[in-house]
């Protein structure tokens, strides 16, 4: 069993995300695998290496507010038998207060 180091949960949501290389790169349309107050797992067709700054445009649900930030690639993943990657992301500016309530209640549906 794999223990959490996180010191704040996430919550299992496929929300819709575009990852925008801030070097220029093409952006990465996909969706979410889990996401916290500070940052996010994707699943990804297209590898963007660890380390690399990105701004990200998530769509919030029900109100579809798009909320952009600033945050940096953290690991890359290859998934197996499959041309798809999972890529870890850290918010590098801190989340509007809109997004913490919108997570709040993803977090107090989970429990």
């Amino acid at each position: 069993m794999i223990q959490e180091r996180r010191q704040v949960p996430r919550a299992r949501t496929y929300l819709p995300v575009r990852i925008q290389p801030a070097n220029g790169g093409p952006a990465v349309e996909t969706l979410t695998r889990d996401i916290g107050y500070h940052g996010m797992r994707c699943l990804c067709s297209t590898p963007i290496a660890a380390n690399t700054p990105v701004r990200i445009f998530l769509t919030l649900p029900l109100r579809r507010t798009v909320v952009a930030l600033q945050a940096q690639t953290q690991w890359l993943r290859e998934l197996p038998h499959c041309d798809q990657f999972e890529v870890g992301i850290v918010f590098v500016t801190e989340p509007p207060d809109e997004y913490r309530q919108v997570l709040t209640s993803y977090f107090s549906a989970a429990v």
